[in-house]
């Protein structure tokens, strides 16, 4: 049998969660003209990420997207950073 023993550690690094504001302009914005949705993210360290949703199928992965609107397209926008 084995007498001996082995010990180890890890070392973790907890980042500060970002934090973030969007927005929409021009809001209300009339049909068949581009809106603009922008996060504005604080905090966090590294590459920051995006990820919106939106109504009508919306998606992006940038800080700022755009859109052609359409009726179909009113509702609430999202995005996580």
């Amino acid at each position: 049998s084995c007498t001996q023993s082995a010990t180890g550690s890890a070392s973790v690094t907890i980042n500060p969660t970002p934090t973030a504001t969007a927005s929409a302009s021009p809001n209300p914005v009339c049909e068949a003209r581009t809106l603009t949705l922008t996060a504005q993210a604080n905090g966090g360290t590294g590459t920051l990420t995006y990820a919106w949703s939106g109504p009508n199928g919306f998606q992006a992965a940038t800080a700022t997207a755009s859109r052609t609107a359409a009726p179909a397209d009113e509702g609430v926008y999202s995005v996580i950073v």
